[in-house]
């Protein structure tokens, strides 16, 4: 069923006693479902495409005994929505499990039994965000430590957990095929889980971590290298980031190919990155960071975006990136591109869009001997327009 713009579905939905497979697409403004959903004995996948609106889920989902996939969860006040309604059910694919500040006691959380749910691949552990905080960080990081999972896990995200630690299943020991890690509005966290020994991790999303200094700060022995795999790096509103890791004397990040930086102020620099290809930074940003971009001479696309302070690039900007082929300028205060542009022979899309005190494109634009696509956006300022110079663009 597309649930595009369908608020609630009836109850009248239940009378498919024989129906097996439910499937949601377009759902993102449902905010129920039918209440007695639990007589559809014979329901064995329940899949939301998107729950974001979803209030509540039925009472006594813990009924439905053949229901092998359950998209989302969300634990209420009562005995019907507590979270052991999930400790028979044999669950797989993805679940997510909202309203955790809901959990009578941090003992109820064993009873859910993630740990014995070896088909489940991806788990969402959220609280809900601005919450009121009735309990103490001990009782946060009690509840988290008694949702372990199996280790056959492969994604897990953890939303607006209150605990200043993370427990300690979350390491290489217990989750050998952890893949990908997504940690949102944890904010009294100052130290990540040891995610730099996880040998399967590729993918790690930070979102609006606002105590966290380091993405890793753990010590490495008998040729360990931090994050071994990991390929995409998405940071997000970490006001006091300032280094990926505490002292960079340790190879690391040896597989990094995009790295996504959005409003990270204090970050003061990007390690050695032999293969990084992608980098985005939007917001603002120091002025080391900028200038140790000349050391990824391994890039091939660049956008920065919306940084107000930067009115002119540092000394010596991208003259070591020769590679680069996709540059996007967007929002900054710029008045110059003036020896920007030089070494760029591979370089094939421009874009610059609302750089508004910029006047003049500089006379380096006729280095730009691959260049395909220049698309130029809200640069309101912009005096003169190079014609001359475009009879050099050859490609």
């Amino acid at each position: 069923m597309s649930c595009y713009g369908i608020k609630r579905l009836p109850e009248s939905l239940t009378r498919l006693h024989n129906l097996q497979t439910l499937k949601l697409m377009n759902s993102k403004e449902l905010l129920e479902l039918p209440r007695s959903l639990k007589v559809m004995k014979n329901l064995c996948f329940l899949e939301i495409e998107s729950f974001r609106s979803l209030l509540c889920t039925p009472p006594g989902l813990g009924d439905l005994i053949y229901l092998r996939e359950l998209s989302i969860f969300i634990v209420g006040r009562d005995a019907s929505h507590q979270i052991d309604q999930l400790k028979e059910l044999n669950l797989g694919g993805s679940l997510s499990i909202g309203g955790l500040e809901n959990v009578s006691n941090t003992e109820d959380a064993k009873k859910a039994n993630l740990i014995t749910k070896n088909d489940l691949t991806s788990l969402g552990l959220l609280w809900t965000d601005g919450a009121e905080k009735t309990h103490s960080t001990e009782y946060y990081e009690e509840l988290l430590q008694g949702l372990q999972p199996h280790h056959n896990l492969e994604t897990i995200r953890i939303k607006s957990y209150q605990g200043f630690n993370f427990p300690n299943w979350m390491s290489a020991l217990a989750l050998q095929n952890l893949k990908k890690v997504c940690l949102e509005s944890c904010r009294r966290c100052e130290h990540l889980p040891p995610l730099g020994k996880l040998p399967s991790l590729t993918d790690l999303n930070l979102y609006g971590m606002d105590s966290l200094k380091y993405l890793d700060d753990e010590r490495y022995v008998n040729g360990e290298i931090p994050f071994p795999v990991l390929t995409t790096l998405s940071i997000s509103d970490m006001p006091n980031l300032v280094e990926f890791r505490r002292g960079n004397s340790v190879e690391s990040f040896a597989c990094l190919k995009e790295i996504e930086i959005i409003r990270c102020p204090k970050l003061r620099g990007l390690p050695f990155l032999p293969t990084l290809r992608g980098l985005d930074i939007d917001g603002s940003i120091s002025a080391t960071l900028l200038g140790s971009l000349r050391f990824l001479t391994s890039l091939t696309s660049l956008k920065l975006s919306h940084i107000p302070e930067l009115a002119a690039f540092p000394e010596g900007f991208l003259q070591n990136n020769n590679a680069l082929e996709k540059l996007r300028i967007d929002s900054l205060a710029i008045t110059t591109l003036s020896n920007v542009l030089d070494n760029l022979s591979a370089l094939k899309t421009m874009d610059l869009c609302r750089c508004n005190h910029l006047e003049f494109l500089p006379e380096g634009l006729r280095n730009l001997g691959s260049l395909e696509t220049l698309e130029i956006l809200g640069c309101d300022g912009l005096r003169l327009f190079p014609a001359a110079t475009m009879e050099h663009l050859s490609s």
